[in-house]
C-alpha cells in the first residue's frame, strides 16, 4: 500500500516537474525556475549593476545589492547592511591580507583610501613568452565576449527539439489569422525600373501548393487565407529587380524576364528575396516563412528530373535561395545554407559552366533586324547569364570564407569562364538598343577569363563590366591570401620568417598592386562602387592579421582559446603588420560610409564587424602593452586617422610607429569634427554602429542580421571597457 502511495506521489510530482535540465537530468515545475538553474551551469550573470557593474544570476540578488548603493539610507545603516551582503573578495589587497581584514573587490579598497596608504594586490599571472601578464579579472571581460558571441548569429547554433520546418513556417499561419487585414508593401519601390506581364493565378496557385506540401495539415487552411495574391507578389517581383539591376554583380536579366514562363520555385525565390528589402517585420516574416519552402522544394525537384540540374532558371533560384539563408542573421537558416552550397557548385561545374562555351552566342552586325536580331540578343543573354552566374556564386563563396572564417569551396584555378560585358550591354532594354551599344565599342574576340587575368594581369577595359569583375578579381586574390593564412597557421612560423612565405606574400602584394593599376578610374566609368572598394581594403587587412585568432581572443571560442591567442596578438600588435592591418579597417569603415541607403547589408555588415573587430583587438592588446598610457599623453590633433585619406604621415606612421596616437574620425551623420582615440573603444564601437544606424536612418525595420551585429558590437564595448584585467608586471 506504502509502495503503491510512493509510486502514485512520484508520478504527481513527475507530472508537476515537466522543466528538466539537460546537463543533470534535475526536474523543475516552473520555466522560469529553469532557466534560473541553467545560469548556474554556464556561468551566465546577465543582471548587472549600474553603479559598480558587478553581475548576478539572478535578479534578486542584484535588487540586494542595489540597496548598498542607496544614497537615501543613513550612512551607518547602508554600510551596515554592505558589510553584511558582500560576497567574499576574489583577492584582498596586500594592506588588508597583512592586517587579516576584510578587504573589497574596488582597484583601491576603502580602508586603504580612508588610511592613505598604497592599495596593491598580488595578481594572478601567465607566463607569455619572456613577458609575465597579470589577470585580475579575466573571467569578467571573458564571459562578456563569450555571451555576446553566444547571443549573436556568428555564434554556434545550438538546435532544439523545437527547430524544424514547421517552426519557421506557422509564420505564414499567423498572418492568416486575420485574413481581412492586407498585407502593407511598405519599403518597396513605389516606381519600378521595368513593368512586368501580371502574375497569372495559376503560377500562384502553384506556389501555394508547394507552400501546403511543406507544412503541417492543421497549418493548411489559415496559409491558404494567408498566401499573397497575384498582385503582391508581382509587386514583389517588380521590386526585385528594382534592386537588382542596381547591384554590382546583377546576374539575372531583367529586360527580358518574363514572370509567367518561370518556375514556382524560381518565382518564390525572388519573391522572398524582394520581402528583405522591404521595410516591413510582416513582410520579413513572409520572406523567411516561404523561404523554408523554396529551400526544401528544390532539392525535390532536381530529384524528380535531373535535367534540371543544367537549367538556368533552376540554378539562379538555388543561388538566389541559398543567399537569403546566408545573410540571414537567423542561426538555423545560416548553418543550413552553407551546407548546401556544394550542390549548385557542383552542379554548375558538371555542367561545363566553368570552362568556355564550344561555342559562342554570334555578335550582331549591322544588317541584322526583326526575328533574326532578337534571337541573337536571347542567345547572348543565355550565354552572358550563365557567366554571370558562375561568378556571382564564386563571389558568394568568397564571402561566405571571409565572413564565416571558413575553406572556399571554389578554386580561383578553375574559373576559365568570360568575365561579365559591360554594363550597358546587359541593361539594353531591347535587342535594338543591345546591337546599338555592341556596335559602338570594338571588343577583342577573346573575352578575359579570371584565371587568364591573374596569369597575365592583364588590362580590364569599358568592355567589361567593370563593377563587376572588380569583384571577381578580388575574390580571387582572395584565394591566394586564404592559402597563405592556411599555410602559415599549420606551420606555425611567423609571415616572413624563411624566403618562401617572404615571396608569397611579396606576389599576393604585387597582384593587389596591379589590380589598382589596371582598372579605369572611377571617372572613366562614371561610377563609384563603394562595395569592391570595401572588400579591397578588408582582404587588404586580412592579410596583415590573424583574424582567427583575434575572434578567439575576443571570445569566439571558450577562455582557454583567448589565452592561447594571446601571446600571439601580443606579438603582432607591435609589428608594422598589425599598423598595415588597422589602417584597412580603417579604411572599410570609410567605404562604408559610402554606400547608398540600406544597401549596408548581408556580407558588408558582417565585414564593417570585423573591421571594428581588428581596431578593438589592436586596442585592447595594446593595452595589456602599456601602450595607453604613451598615447594618452599625446595630443589629440597629433594622432593618426585611420578612416582618412593616405598621406605621408599615415606611411611614417606604418612603417615606424611614430606618432604613436591614433584615431578613428566621426561618421558624417553625428557632426563632430573631434576625433575619437582608438583606445576609446566604447566610443569606437559607437561610430561603427553609428554608420550602421546611419544607412538604415529610414528603415523602421532593419534587417536581422544588421540588428543582430550591432548588438555583438555594443556588447564588444562593454567587453573592451573591462579590459584592465591585464597588466604589464
Amino acid at each position: 500500500m506504502e509502495a503503491s502511495q510512493e509510486k502514485q506521489s512520484s508520478s504527481v510530482t513527475s507530472q508537476r516537474n515537466h522543466y528538466q535540465c539537460s546537463y543533470c537530468q534535475r526536474t523543475f515545475g516552473r520555466v522560469d525556475h529553469l532557466t534560473r538553474h541553467i545560469r548556474s551551469h554556464l556561468q551566465d550573470r546577465p543582471f548587472r549593476c549600474e553603479v559598480c557593474d558587478k553581475a548576478f544570476g539572478r535578479q534578486d540578488l542584484l535588487k540586494r545589492h542595489a540597496t548598498c548603493h542607496d544614497p537615501s539610507e543613513p550612512g551607518s545603516k547602508r554600510q551596515k547592511r554592505a558589510s553584511a551582503l558582500a560576497p567574499r573578495v576574489s583577492q584582498a589587497c596586500k594592506a588588508c591580507a597583512a592586517a587579516k581584514l576584510k578587504c573589497d573587490e574596488d582597484a583601491s579598497c576603502k580602508r586603504c583610501i580612508s588610511k592613505g596608504i598604497p592599495c596593491d594586490r598580488e595578481a594572478r599571472s601567465i607566463v607569455v613568452g619572456e613577458k609575465r601578464i597579470t589577470q585580475a579579472r579575466s573571467e569578467t571581460t571573458d564571459a562578456l565576449g563569450h555571451a555576446a558571441y553566444k547571443e549573436s548569429a556568428l555564434g554556434i547554433w545550438e538546435p532544439t527539439q523545437r527547430d524544424h520546418i514547421n517552426s519557421n513556417t506557422k509564420a505564414l499561419s499567423v498572418l492568416g489569422e486575420s485574413p481581412h487585414d492586407p498585407i502593407i508593401l511598405s519599403g518597396l519601390d513605389e516606381n519600378p525600373s521595368q513593368q512586368f506581364s501580371p502574375l497569372h493565378s495559376s503560377l500562384r496557385d502553384q506556389m501555394l501548393l508547394l507552400t501546403l506540401n511543406a507544412c503541417k495539415p492543421e497549418s493548411k487552411l489559415a496559409i491558404i487565407r494567408a498566401f499573397p495574391s497575384p498582385e503582391i507578389l508581382s509587386k514583389l517581383i517588380q521590386s526585385f529587380f528594382t534592386h537588382h539591376r542596381n547591384q554590382p554583380d546583377s546576374f539575372i536579366h531583367g529586360p527580358s524576364f518574363e514572370p509567367n514562363e518561370q518556375g514556382p520555385e524560381f518565382i518564390l525565390a525572388l519573391a522572398n528575396i524582394a520581402t528583405t528589402f522591404a521595410d516591413s517585420k510582416v513582410l520579413h516574416s513572409l520572406g523567411f516563412s516561404l523561404h523554408e519552402v523554396v529551400r526544401v522544394s528544390l532539392p525535390k525537384m532536381f530529384e524528380q528530373a535531373n535535367s534540371l540540374t543544367r537549367s538556368l532558371g533552376a540554378l539562379q533560384a538555388f543561388v538566389l535561395d541559398i543567399e537569403m539563408g546566408l545573410w540571414s542573421g537567423l542561426k538555423r537558416k545560416m548553418e543550413i545554407a552553407e551546407s548546401q552550397r556544394q550542390m549548385p557548385y557542383t552542379m554548375l561545374r558538371r555542367g561545363g559552366r566553368f570552362g568556355r562555351a564550344h561555342q559562342s552566342a554570334s555578335p550582331p552586325v549591322a544588317e541584322d533586324v526583326g526575328n533574326a536580331l532578337h534571337k541573337k540578343w536571347l542567345a547572348w543573354i543565355e550565354q552572358e547569364s550563365s557567366n554571370r552566374l558562375v561568378y556571382y556564386a564564386f563571389i558568394m563563396d568568397t564571402q561566405v570564407s571571409i565572413g564565416m572564417s571558413t575553406q572556399p569551396l571554389l578554386s580561383f584555378s578553375e574559373f576559365k569562364t568570360p568575365m561579365p560585358e559591360s554594363r550597358d550591354l546587359w541593361l539594353a532594354p531591347n535587342a535594338e538598343a543591345w546591337k546599338t551599344q555592341y556596335l559602338r565599342k570594338e571588343r577583342h574576340e577573346n573575352r578575359l577569363s579570371l584565371l587568364e587575368y591573374l596569369r597575365e594581369s592583364a588590362e580590364i577595359d569599358d568592355t567589361y563590366d567593370i563593377s563587376f569583375c572588380r569583384l571577381i578579381i578580388l575574390c580571387g586574390i582572395w584565394g591566394m591570401i586564404w592559402q597563405g593564412l592556411q599555410t602559415h597557421a599549420v606551420l606555425g612560423k611567423p609571415k616572413h620568417s624563411d624566403a618562401a612565405s617572404k615571396l608569397r606574400h611579396q606576389e599576393i602584394l604585387q597582384t593587389l598592386k596591379c589590380f589598382v593599376l589596371n582598372m579605369p578610374e572611377e571617372e572613366e566609368t562614371h561610377s563609384h562602387d563603394a562595395s569592391s572598394t570595401l572588400l579591397y581594403e578588408l582582404v587588404q587587412m586580412h592579410l596583415h592579421m590573424p583574424f582567427e585568432e583575434v575572434e578567439l581572443f575576443a571570445g569566439k571560442g571558450d577562455q582557454n582559446d583567448a589565452r592561447h591567442a594571446l601571446p600571439l596578438l601580443l606579438d603582432w600588435a607591435s609589428s608594422e603588420e598589425a599598423r598595415k592591418a588597422i589602417w584597412h579597417a580603417g579604411q572599410v569603415l570609410r567605404a562604408a560610409e559610402q554606400f547608398a541607403p540600406a544597401r549596408l547589408r548581408g556580407f558588408y555588415t558582417i565585414a564593417l564587424y570585423q573591421a571594428n573587430l581588428a581596431l578593438w583587438a589592436y586596442a585592447v592588446v595594446s593595452q595589456v602593452n602599456g601602450v595607453e598610457k604613451e598615447q594618452s599623453l599625446q595630443p589629440t590633433s597629433a594622432a593618426v586617422c585611420l578612416n582618412g585619406p593616405d598621406s605621408p604621415t599615415i606611411q611614417r606612421f606604418i612603417s615606424r610607429g611614430k606618432p604613436g596616437a591614433v584615431s578613428i574620425k566621426p561618421h558624417s551623420s553625428q557632426g563632430d569634427d573631434e576625433s575619437i582615440s582608438l583606445m576609446d573603444q566604447e566610443a569606437i564601437v559607437d561610430n561603427v554602429v553609428g554608420i550602421l544606424g546611419a544607412n538604415f536612418a529610414h528603415c523602421e525595420a532593419l534587417p536581422p542580421l544588421v540588428e543582430n551585429l550591432q548588438q555583438l558590437l555594443g556588447n564588444l564595448g562593454r567587453a573592451a571597457t573591462s579590459i584592465r584585467d591585464y597588466r604589464p608586471t
